[in-house]
C-alpha cells in the first residue's frame, strides 16, 4: 500500500505538472490501470481519446481495451461492450500487442451478459476451433464463473443440464464447485456443504486427479467451515489447497489472507500474526488490504503492542479507498488510541467513521464513542449515546455489552435501583450472560442501597460457581454485609469460611484483616490483638502490615495499655514511613503528649509531622498545636513563629481565625496592645462568618477598655449584645457581666443595672448571681435607690450559695438605717 501510494502522488503531484516533458495523457493511465487505481486510469484515459490524432491509432485501441477491462473488472459490463466491438476491428493491433485473446474473451463475457449462456458458448466455440476440447471447456467453465457472479447461479444450472453429455466429470465438478463458491458469496454455508457432500466428494477421484482442481475444492471446503464457524477445519483444508500445488482457479495471496483470518478466529494469534504480515507485505495493492491490516491491528491489541497496532494501520490503509473494510479498521485504530487513554485520537477516529454512512459502521462508531465518554468519566454523555444504540438494531454481543454498560453507568452515578432493575431483566430475558458476575453486580447494589438480607441473598446465587474469582469476592462480600449490619458474630464466622475455601487467595489477608476489626467493634480486644499479629507475621503486603498495626496500636490504648500504644505507633512510623496512616499516628503522638502535658515531646512530634510529611492534611493543625505546646512551655516567641507560618503558608486551613486569636491574646499577654488588636481585625474584618466572629469582638472590646477606650469599648458591647440578640444567638453571661461593668464606667448605671437584672434573674451560676446582685446594689446605692438596694440583698440573702450571710445581714442594716435618716430628714 505504501508503494501504491506513492505512486500515486508521484502522479499527482510531480508526473501531472511535468507531463509534457515526461509523459502523456496515455502513459498517465496505463500506469493508474497498473497500479490499480482505475479512477484516475479512467480519466487520463478518457482525456487521452479526446484529444489523440488519427495517426496514433495503436495508443487508442491500447486505451480502449484497458478501459473495457476496468469496466469488466468493475461490473459495468454494458459501458464495456461498445468499447470492445471497436477494438475487435483492429485484430492485427490487437495480436501485435498479446492482447487479442483477452479481447475475444471480453467479447464472450459481454455477449453472456446481454444475449445468454448459449451464444456466448456459440462464439467461444467459433473463436477456439483450434483449442482441444478441455481447454474449450476451461474457457467455457470461466465465463460460466464470470456470469454466476455477475448475475446469479441459475446460469450453473443451466449449463449441466443443457452440456452435461459434452463434459467430462471433472468439468462438471468444476461447474459444481462454482455453484459452491456461489453460494458461499451469498453467505449459504449450509448449503454449500450439502452440495459438496452430495455431488464432488462422490467423484472424489476424478477431483484428486487434477491438482488445481482438488486445490478449488479444498479451498472452498475450507470457507464453508470458516462460515460455519469450524475454523480449525477451516485451516485444515486451506493448508490442502495450499499444497496441491496448482492454484489454477484460485488467488493464491486470497487463500493466505483467509488462512490467517482463521488462525485469528481460532485463537491462534501467532501463527495469524506471521501470515497476514507477510500477505501484507506482498500484496500492499490488494482490496483485502484493509481487512488484513484491520485484523492484524486486533491481534497487537490483544498483545497489548497498542503502538504497533496503530502503525500497522497509519501504514496499510488507504485514505483513497474508503470502503467498508477502511471505516471498520478505523474503529480499531480507535480502541488502540482508547486502550492507551489516548481518548482525544480515539474519538477522532470513532468521528471519521461516521462518514461512512453504513449503519453497522456509523453503530460501531457510536459504541467507540460511547466508552470513550465513559472512561473519561463524562457519564452523562455516555449514558445518552449507549441508550441510543440500546435503541438500535444491534448484533446480540454488542448490544449486551451495551446493556451491561447501561448498568455499570447506572451504578457509577448512584442509580442502584436503575442498576439492578436493568440486570435482573437481563437475567430474565435469558441472556447469555455470565449469571455469577451479573448475581455479583446485582449484590453490590443491595449492599450500597443498605438491602444486606437482598445482598447476601444475591451474593449467595453469585457464589454457586465453584473455584471462580467471582465466588471468592461473593463470599467475601456475603461477610462484609453482615459486618456493616452489626452481626459480627456471622461475619466472622463466614470470613473463616472463605478462608478454608480459598486459602492463600487474594482475600485471604483482607478477610483476615475485617476478623480483627470485628473483633475490635466486639471489644473483645485480646482476640483481636491476635488476629492482628498473624497478619503482621505472616502477610507480605505493607497494605494488610501497615492496617493491622495501626489497629493492633489502639487495642492496647483502649485495654489501657498507653506505653504500649507509643511503643507500637513509633515502631510503624520507623518500618512504614510513606504509608498513608503515618500521618495520623505521628500527630496522634503529639496530641497524646499534649494532653498527657509533657509540652516538650508534643512539641517534638508536632515538628516531626511538619518536615516528615509537608504535604499532608494536618501540618496547619501540627503548627497550630505546636504553637499551644509552646504557649504551655512559656515559649511566646517560638508560638508566635509558629502561628504565622500557619498563616503565611496555609491561608485557605479552617484553623485561620483560631491562630489570629491565639497571636492576640499573646500579644496581650506581653502587653502589646497595638498588635493584639490588629490580630483581632484580621478576624473581624476577613473571616465574618467564623464561629470565633463574637469572641473576637468581645476580645476588642475588652482591649479597648484595658487601653481606657472605654466609651468605644461601651459601644462595641452594646453592639455586639443587639446583634447577638437579633440573630437569636445564645449570649454569654460573662460577656452580659463585661458589657455592664463597661457601662457603668461609662457613667451610663441604668444601662448597667438592666444588663446585671438580666444575669440576677436569668438561670445562671450562683457566682454570677451573687456578683450582679453586689454590683447592682453599689450602682443603685450610688444612684440613691436604696429601697432597691435593699430588695437585691435580701433576694442574695434568700437565695444565694455560698455567701457569707452575717455579712450582708449587716449590709441590710447599713441600708435600712440610711433609708430612716432619709425619711426622718424629709
Amino acid at each position: 500500500m505504501i508503494a501504491k501510494i506513492r505512486k500515486y502522488l508521484l502522479i499527482l503531484f510531480v508526473v501531472l505538472p511535468l507531463a509534457k516533458a515526461y509523459s502523456d495523457d496515455f502513459e498517465l493511465g496505463i500506469r493508474a490501470y497498473n497500479d490499480s487505481i482505475y479512477g484516475i486510469s479512467l480519466k487520463y484515459l478518457s482525456k487521452f481519446l479526446e484529444e489523440a490524432g488519427e495517426s496514433d491509432i495503436e495508443r487508442k485501441i491500447i486505451a480502449q481495451f484497458t478501459m473495457s477491462r476496468i469496466y469488466v473488472q468493475t461490473g459495468r459490463i454494458r459501458e464495456a461492450c461498445p468499447l470492445v466491438d471497436t477494438i475487435l476491428k483492429r485484430k492485427s493491433i490487437l495480436q501485435q500487442n498479446g492482447i487479442y485473446d483477452s479481447a475475444l474473451l471480453m467479447k464472450v463475457q459481454c455477449t453472456a451478459f446481454l444475449s445468454g449462456i448459449r451464444e456466448a458458448f456459440e462464439l467461444l466455440e467459433h473463436q477456439g476451433s483450434e483449442k482441444s476440447k478441455n481447454d474449450l471447456w476451461r474457457h467455457k467453465i470461466s465465463i460460466v464463473r464470470f456470469l454466476a457472479e455477475v448475475k446469479d447461479d441459475a446460469v450453473i444450472d443451466e449449463v449441466i443440464t443443457l452440456y452435461r453429455d459434452e463434459m467430462d466429470s471433472k468439468a462438471e465438478s468444476l461447474l459444481y464447485l462454482m455453484k459452491v463458491e456461489y453460494l458461499l458469496r451469498k453467505d449459504r454455508a449450509h448449503e454449500a456443504l450439502s452440495l459438496l457432500t452430495e455431488k464432488i466428494e462422490k467423484e472424489m477421484d476424478a477431483v484428486k486427479s487434477d491438482p488445481s482442481l482438488f486445490s478449488f475444492y479444498s479451498s472452498l471446503k475450507g470457507d464453508a467451515f470458516y462460515k460455519t464457524l469450524d475454523y480449525a477445519s477451516a485451516i485444515a483444508f486451506y493448508q490442502k489447497s495450499l499444497e496441491a500445488g496448482d492454484p489454477y482457479y484460485l488467488d493464491k495471496a486470497l487463500l493466505d489472507y483467509k488462512l490467517g483470518l482463521a488462525y485469528w478466529k481460532k485463537g491462534d494469534a501467532s501463527s495469524s500474526l506471521k501470515i497476514l504480515k507477510e500477505f501484507l507485505e506482498k500484496n500492499d495493492n490488494r482490496k483485502e488490504v484493509n481487512s488484513a491490516a484491520s485484523v492484524l491491528s486486533q491481534i497487537y491489541i490483544e498483545l497489548k503492542e497498542y503502538d504497533m497496532a496503530r502503525e500497522t494501520l497509519l501504514q496499510y490503509l488507504d485514505p483513497d479507498i474508503k470502503d467498508r473494510d477502511y471505516f471498520k479498521a478505523l474503529y480499531w485504530m480507535g480502541e488502540a488510541c482508547y486502550r492507551q487513554g489516548q481518548y482525544g485520537d480515539a474519538m477522532k477516529a470513532y468521528n471519521d467513521m461516521l462518514a461512512s454512512g453504513d449503519g453497522e459502521v456509523v453503530a460501531l462508531a457510536s459504541y467507540g464513542k460511547a466508552w470513550v465518554h465513559y472512561k473519561s468519566g463524562e457519564y452523562d454523555l455516555a449514558k445518552t449515546a449507549f441508550d441510543d444504540l440500546a435503541k438500535q438494531s444491534l448484533a446480540a454481543d454488542m448490544l449486551l455489552s451495551v446493556k451491561l454498560a447501561q448498568a455499570n453507568l447506572s451504578y457509577l452515578t448512584g442509580n442502584y435501583e436503575e442498576c439492578r432493575d436493568t440486570l435482573q431483566k437481563l437475567i430474565e430475558e435469558g441472556r447469555n450472560v455470565d449469571r455469577d458476575k451479573i448475581f455479583y453486580k446485582i449484590g453490590m447494589c443491595y449492599l450500597s442501597l443498605g438491602d444486606y438480607a437482598e445482598a447476601i441473598a444475591s451474593f449467595q446465587k453469585a457464589a454457586e460457581k465453584e473455584g471462580s474469582q467471582i465466588q471468592e469476592k461473593s463470599l467475601y462480600k456475603i461477610a462484609q454485609a453482615y459486618f456493616l449490619q452489626g452481626e459480627y458474630e456471622e461475619a466472622i464466622m463466614n470470613y473463616k469460611v472463605l478462608n478454608e475455601r480459598f486459602p492463600q487467595g487474594p482475600l485471604y489477608y483482607k478477610s483476615y484483616l475485617e476478623i480483627g476489626h470485628a473483633y475490635y467493634n466486639l471489644f473483645r480486644y485480646g482476640e483481636a490483638i491476635d488476629t492482628y499479629r498473624f497478619i503482621i507475621e505472616n502477610a507480605k503486603k505493607d497494605y494488610y502490615r501497615t492496617k493491622a498495626t495501626y489497629f493492633l496500636g489502639w487495642c492496647y490504648y483502649l485495654l489501657g495499655k498507653e506505653s504500649d500504644t507509643v511503643k507500637i505507633f513509633r515502631s510503624y512510623l520507623k518500618d512504614f514511613p510513606n504509608s498513608n496512616l503515618s500521618p495520623d499516628i505521628q500527630f496522634w503522638l503529639g496530641e497524646y503528649f499534649f494532653n498527657k502535658k509533657q509540652y516538650t515531646e508534643s512539641l517534638k512530634e508536632y515538628r516531626q509531622l511538619v518536615e516528615r510529611y509537608p504535604d499532608c492534611s494536618l501540618v496547619d493543625d501540627a503548627f497550630f498545636w505546636g504553637a499551644k505546646a509552646s504557649q504551655k512551655l512559656g515559649d511566646a516567641a517560638t508560638s508566635l513563629s509558629l502561628l504565622d507560618s500557619l498563616v503565611t503558608k496555609y491561608a485557605k486551613s479552617d484553623l485561620i481565625p483560631d491562630a489570629y486569636l491565639d497571636k492576640s491574646d499573646i500579644y496581650s499577654g506581653r502587653k502589646e496592645y497595638d498588635k493584639a488588636l490588629l490580630a483581632l481585625e484580621e478576624v473581624i474584618q476577613k473571616y465574618p462568618e467564623s464561629y470565633l466572629y463574637y469572641d473576637s469582638l468581645i476580645k476588642k472590646a475588652r482591649l479597648l477598655k484595658i487601653t481606657g477606650k472605654i466609651n468605644e469599648a461601651e459601644l462595641l458591647y452594646e453592639d455586639v449584645l443587639q446583634r447577638l440578640q437579633k440573630e437569636k444567638k445564645t449570649v454569654s453571661p460573662d460577656w452580659i457581666w463585661e458589657a455592664a461593668v463597661v457601662n457603668k464606667e461609662a457613667n451610663k448605671n441604668d444601662e448597667a443595672v438592666e444588663k446585671l437584672l438580666l444575669l440576677i434573674y436569668g438561670n445562671n451560676s450562683p457566682e454570677m448571681f451573687k456578683k450582679s446582685i453586689l454590683l447592682a446594689k453599689d450602682i443603685l446605692v450610688q444612684e440613691g435607690r436604696l429601697e432597691d438596694a435593699e430588695i437585691l440583698l435580701n433576694k442574695l440573702l434568700n437565695e444565694g450559695k455560698n455567701i457569707n450571710r452575717i455579712s450582708i445581714r449587716r449590709e441590710i442594716r447599713k441600708l435600712q438605717l440610711k433609708i430612716n435618716e432619709r425619711n426622718n430628714q424629709s
